[in-house]
């Protein structure tokens, strides 16, 4: 499911859910506040982050990589697009002599 997500207040975007603390500089990236991204899936994950995966890249500090965890509080989920169905078509009520 894509959407928009907005950063709330500034927050670390993670390669996994642990502390921004334990985790290399590699493995971590800071992302201010305000900032809108174009997700391309996103899904819960454990302690209250959530999984989001990009078409591309987003930073270009971490040019291949395209999953990150971000702490669910940090950030909104915007303009969540939903995939349209189209209704069955309606057929006017007549037997014609055909029914």
């Amino acid at each position: 499911m894509a959407a928009k997500l907005r950063v709330l207040i500034d927050t670390v975007f993670k390669r996994s859910v642990q502390q921004p603390g334990v985790l290399s500089a590699d493995a971590k990236v800071s992302v201010q506040q305000g900032q809108e991204l174009n997700v391309a899936r996103y899904c819960l994950a454990e302690q209250f982050h959530l999984q989001l995966t990009f078409d591309h890249a987003p930073f270009a500090t971490h040019p291949d990589t395209v999953q990150w965890f971000v702490f669910s509080g940090h950030v909104e989920l915007i303009e969540v697009e939903q995939t349209r169905s189209l209704a069955p078509p309606e057929f006017p009520d007549s037997d014609g002599g055909n029914a």
